[in-house]
């Protein structure tokens, strides 16, 4: 039978979860993956890689003058970054993409899809209660006033999607949700945590604004962890002045440290399979639960690890089967005092239905 051909695109930040969504959607069509020059060893795919070789300001022309010979345009990370350009220079950049893009989608509409990284961006009402402008969120608005499809990352945001949007500016769309990650089969994990041990994996970039160190600086602090001896593994980047202080002065408080300025893929999944647990210390700054998901919770996919989370990040608990929520430190303190075995089960997270959605929705149209 023969394939419709199907372009996913990807010259940002998120080429691990693009990967992911190249392989489910190639089940059903002729995949064909865009990456710019810089990246381009960030995809690992023997075929199917196109490699675009000019400047990545030029990208999107690609699109405007292939975009006939492919079914879908799959937009893996759309005109997100950054949320609020600053500066001459970044403001030229904004409009300029901005421009293209709404070219792209009034020639062809029906075939792009989007997925969306954060809600915040799209809706004017949202910036202005968070006094943030509200001219950036205003055109990118018409994004999805104008594009059919529309992928979110819970089901908690695809809610918060139609009401902000509308039910009835949503009847002629097709909005559905592909997680960051997701296991193509339901996994149930047990595990006890070592008496004397303890490797305790630290999500994301080392950054002063986005993350609450205090949380844990006062787990360390425990007299349950000061009896242990402690690895700390920090699996995000952790470069910069800052960066490097900060994990210096944990150094105090456990037995090692683990960080570098940048893990790539094999490094993560190395250090991250050692680690008995991951912690996500992400704080409310940067929208996540309300508006945006937390790569955190993909991480832990990957790794097939228990994770704990502020009780934020996930408000509807679609990820409790392997996610220990908490609002104050001492509730890990607790969980992780207990002596029993714990079992964590990784579902299948709508892949099931993604599935059947693209046989649907996408392969009959």
């Amino acid at each position: 039978m023969y394939k419709k051909k199907f372009l996913l695109v990807e010259f940002t930040a998120h080429h691990r979860n693009a990967l992911d969504n190249f392989k489910l959607f190639k089940k059903f069509f002729d995949c064909y993956f865009l990456i710019d020059k810089k990246n381009k060893d960030k995809i690992k795919l023997n075929k199917k890689k196109i490699i675009f070789k000019l400047p990545k300001i030029f990208i999107l022309f690609y699109i405007i003058f292939n975009g006939y010979k492919y079914r879908y345009i799959y937009f893996s990370t759309p005109h997100e970054y950054p949320d609020y350009p600053k500066g001459l220079i970044n403001n030229i950049n904004f409009f300029y993409n901005f421009l293209l893009y709404t070219i792209i989608l009034l020639i062809y509409n029906k075939k792009v899809i989007l997925q969306l990284r954060g809600l915040h961006r799209y809706f004017p009402n949202i910036n202005s209660r968070l006094n943030k402008p509200i001219l950036y969120s205003n055109l990118r608005n018409i994004y999805l006033r104008q594009c059919k499809i529309i992928v979110c990352e819970s089901n908690y945001l695809k809610k918060k999607l139609i009401n902000y949007l509308g039910k009835q500016n949503c009847s002629n769309k097709k909005i559905f949700t592909i997680y960051y990650a997701y296991p193509q089969k339901k996994l149930k994990i047990s595990f006890k945590f070592n008496k004397k041990k303890l490797n305790i994996g630290i999500l994301g970039m080392v950054d002063e604004k986005r993350k609450n160190y205090q949380q844990l600086h006062n787990l360390l602090k425990n007299k349950y962890f000061l009896k242990k001896e402690v690895t700390l593994t920090f699996l995000g980047a952790a470069n910069g002045a800052f960066a490097i202080s900060k994990v210096k002065g944990f150094s105090k408080l456990c037995k090692r440290i683990i960080s570098k300025e940048y893990f790539n893929d094999k490094e993560f999944l190395r250090f991250g399979n050692k680690c008995d647990f991951l912690i996500s210390l992400n704080n409310k700054t940067n929208f996540y639960g309300k508006y945006r998901m937390s790569g955190c919770f993909g991480d832990a996919i990957l790794l097939k690890k228990k994770l704990y989370c502020p009780d934020f990040e996930d408000p509807d608990r679609e990820l409790s089967g392997f996610t220990f929520y908490f609002k104050k430190i001492e509730k890990i303190i607790r969980d992780i005092e207990s002596s029993k075995k714990k079992t964590i089960i990784f579902d299948l997270l709508n892949y099931k239905y993604n599935i059947n959605f693209i046989k649907n929705n996408l392969i009959l149209e």
